[in-house]
């Protein structure tokens, strides 16, 4: 029998994005002589990383990134591509605004299965896309058949008219033993960036208004006036990044603060820390947030963010309307950690080798096979 086809649409392939990692994760680690994902992807793909998915076989499809004046375009280059690539039976949307279009054409080009899949538990950051998104993504629910969420909060947002019983949720699963605690790793790299002495917050994440890096800045200039032994380890890039560092300077705080940029081997940078933060002002179900408590790392949460994230009793949630609280929380923690979680975040249904098999049976009996 060949691999089933199931074609991927996403904003991005980049392992420092939430959303694409979630769904490169499944892919490693599901059979590829049953299943191949090919991608439809709004933003070009590095070379490395075509070169490692069309080695399993897939292929990449560049669209143009969806903006107000290129719709027409948009539609015309949908169309195209539908009529010219009539071999997929299935259609795996991970855009929900885009999705008003992409899911629009796979209907009308007659592909039976159209999954919509909510990452997210808010429309976008300003009240104009808020506005925009909330039409468009209700057109985008009304032409998909099968609705996927990454959590229950994710799912009422984007499939609120939708009965609990028609949406599966596909848990944001990881590798348990990709991020397991290693003391070499976490000593090699404390020596590298001269932070051995330090008591290393970590977060990772895009440079976008959604992270709240701008709220760190303002716990670290609380944290200051406790103690000064700290850093605070920012991993990833983004639109947002240059602002930040001009932030950070124009604080004086830039001894405080090392921004990695995008790094391929995020799970060694987890090892270089001793508690990791995320004050995100919405997330559906961060992914960073599970790889966090399986490395043993304990973490801060904004209570803006689903309580399915809550998975060990290192967990804690935090208001964010005060920088001091989280600044007094960071100042108790000691730098002597690392628990290991593996055993609660499989049990939790985050065990990427346990979930990928329930993908694939959720992918055939969908299709009938």
């Amino acid at each position: 029998m060949k691999p089933i086809r199931i074609l991927q649409v996403v904003e991005m392939i980049n392992e420092n994005s939430g959303v694409s990692s979630v769904v490169m994760n499944y892919y490693r680690h599901m059979d590829h002589s049953h299943f191949i994902f090919d991608f439809m992807t709004h933003t070009p793909v590095t070379d490395e990383i075509r070169k490692q998915l069309e080695e399993t076989g897939s292929v990449i499809y560049e669209m143009p990134a969806l903006t107000g004046r290129n719709i027409p375009c948009y539609k015309k280059k949908l169309d195209d591509f539908f009529l010219k690539h009539q071999e997929y039976e299935m259609i795996h949307g991970h855009l929900p605004n885009a999705a008003a279009f992409y899911l629009s054409a796979a209907k009308k080009h007659g592909i039976q299965t159209r999954i919509l899949h909510s990452h997210n538990s808010k429309g976008a950051d300003s009240l104009v896309k808020r506005v925009r998104n909330y039409v468009l993504n209700g057109i985008g629910v009304s032409k998909a058949n099968v609705y996927f969420a990454c959590s229950d909060l994710a799912s009422d947002y984007l499939f609120r008219r939708k009965k609990a019983s028609e949406i599966k949720i596909i848990h944001n699963a990881i590798d348990i033993d990709y991020f397991s605690y290693r003391e070499e790793v976490r000593k090699r790299l404390r020596e590298k960036y001269k932070i051995e002495n330090k008591l290393v917050i970590g977060h990772m994440g895009r440079f976008v208004k959604q992270k709240n890096h701008r709220f760190i800045l303002e716990i670290a200039k609380q944290l200051k006036e406790i103690r000064n032994d700290f850093v605070f380890l920012l991993v990833g890039d983004g639109p947002l990044r240059f602002e930040m560092e001009e932030a950070v300077k124009g604080a004086g705080m830039q001894e405080y603060f090392i921004f990695t940029g995008s790094v391929l081997n995020p799970q060694d940078y987890y090892q270089m820390m001793d508690v990791f933060i995320l004050p995100s002002i919405y997330e559906g179900l961060p992914v960073v947030g599970v790889e966090a408590q399986a490395c043993g790392l304990p973490c801060l949460f904004s209570d803006a963010i689903t309580d399915e994230v809550m998975l060990t009793e290192q967990a804690e949630k935090l208001e964010l309307r005060d920088a001091a609280l989280w600044a007094g929380k960071l100042a108790e923690t000691s730098k002597i950690r690392y628990k290991e979680n593996a055993d609660v975040i499989k049990k939790s249904g985050f065990d990427i080798k346990t979930e990928a098999k329930r993908l694939e049976e959720i992918y055939l009996e969908l299709i009938g096979k």
